[in-house]
């Protein structure tokens, strides 16, 4: 079964990570990506 869910981000960017490999279970407030730093 797939599941598509709408992930809301603080700014536009660059994921930089994400700390979780497919099939692997997250908390509700976990966090799920990282936005790598803004560039100037």
């Amino acid at each position: 079964m797939k599941l598509e869910t709408t992930l809301a981000a603080p700014r536009d960017g660059v994921v930089a990570e994400i700390p979780f490999a497919a099939g692997d279970s997250f908390g509700l407030k976990d966090v799920l990506a990282q936005l790598a730093p803004e560039e100037d």
